[in-house]
């Protein structure tokens, strides 16, 4: 027993002190995407602008608005609900204000509007602006702004603002309302997906597995392939929930294996599983690649091999212990976490803002061009994987 703790206890204290200080920084919550990504810079510049252009006027403008909410026969205008989505503070007076003003402006005869603004971006922008997730789910609940909430760019606003205060449970509600109320066109909307895989890993239960493992099945039975990043992340959530069997399914979904992520998913699912023959195996494939900067693991496979030699009761001597030895000595594990790379934010290239323009200088923020809704699989590659589905009716 002696033998076998040295066969893995070189790295165990300086695995165990970075994960500890690593994991201090992972406690807090934060968003997928980054500000970037959101438009937000763009919103926070056009603040600027509009409180310098109130300076001297900001109550009486906030109380003409008053007024025309107030007065049946007034209008609110688009120039008028533009200024005031930059305007409003983070009071109980500004916000039902602005709901009010919202409410009113989408209830107007649509004859009257002549722009082509569209408002739902801005308004998450607003809501995100101000951290009030409550208010931005209320009002994307509400029925009667089922037209006004229609973009994708404004989902994305959503969900990341709800995953950023820890509204996991209702990142899944808005996926489910998206689907219900878009049922026509946006079937899987892929700037959520991103946002709803981490939402269920943070959340982690039962509960949120098969959700996840539901939103995969059906993109796969409809010929699409969910982004590596989604299903890695929903394999760490299977592990996490004692269920290693769906994780190492998951990642046979991936079409290539050779992503970090997902040779750190699998190797943890196989350590978990007991089957050492095949991490043995994977090891070998991994060393005479030779090439550790492309061949790494994250830093939990470490613990995980141990854990397995242990309960397996495995001499010092044997084959697994020795590649083991080796993939340490030679630099194969990363000394970040599994949970660091999926929790890392989305640049903009990936993000919203990059396939949704927000253009408030030209006074409309509507998308140039709408972008796939997910990534399609090439004709004929879905009868191809006709062992998938069988895979996930399984679970």
């Amino acid at each position: 027993m002696a033998g076998t703790m040295k066969c893995f206890s070189r790295l165990s204290l300086g695995l165990f002190n970075n994960n500890v200080n690593r994991q201090i920084l992972l406690n807090g919550n934060r968003a997928l995407y980054t500000e970037t990504s959101l438009g937000l810079p763009e919103y926070k510049n056009s603040r600027a602008s509009y409180q310098d252009r109130y300076r001297s006027s900001l109550e009486a403008f906030k109380e003409k608005v008053t007024t025309n909410v107030n007065d049946e026969k007034s209008l609110i205008f688009t120039e008028d609900l533009k200024a005031l989505l930059h305007v409003v503070e983070k009071s109980p007076d500004d916000i039902n204000l602005l709901k009010t003003a919202l409410e009113k402006f989408n209830s107007q005869d649509n004859d009257i509007r002549f722009g082509t603004f569209k408002f739902g971006p801005v308004v998450m922008r607003a809501f995100h602006y101000l951290n009030e997730p409550n208010v931005a789910l209320e009002t994307f609940r509400n029925p009667k702004f089922e037209t006004f909430y229609d973009q994708q760019t404004t989902f994305a606003i959503l969900v990341d603002l709800l995953h950023e205060n820890g509204m996991y449970k209702e990142v899944r509600e808005v996926y489910d309302l998206i689907r219900s109320k878009f049922s026509s066109g946006i079937r899987n909307p892929k700037l959520v997906i991103s946002v709803l895989a981490l939402s269920c890993y943070k959340e982690n239960t039962k509960e949120s597995l098969d959700f996840g493992v539901k939103v995969c099945k059906e993109m796969i039975e409809r010929g699409a392939v969910p982004l590596r990043k989604v299903i890695t992340t929903l394999g760490a959530l299977a592990l996490k929930q004692n269920a290693p069997h769906i994780a190492l399914e998951l990642m046979s979904v991936c079409r290539k294996s050779d992503y970090i992520s997902v040779r750190t998913v699998r190797a943890m699912a196989l350590c978990d599983l007991d089957r050492l023959d095949d991490i043995a195996h994977d090891f070998q494939i991994t060393l005479k690649r030779g090439i550790p900067t492309k061949n790494k693991y994250f830093s939990n496979v470490a613990p995980k091999v141990e854990a397995a030699i242990q309960r397996g009761n495995i001499s010092p001597n044997a084959e697994i212990c020795e590649l083991f030895e080796l993939i340490k000595a030679r630099d194969f594990i990363d000394e970040k976490t599994l949970e660091e790379h999926i929790s890392e934010p989305l640049e903009s290239s990936k993000g919203p803002a990059q396939q949704y323009q927000y253009q408030e200088s030209r006074g409309w923020s509507q998308p140039k061009r709408q972008p796939e809704q997910w990534t399609r699989t090439p004709r004929g590659s879905a009868e191809k994987q006709e062992g998938y589905n069988q895979r996930f009716n399984n679970f």
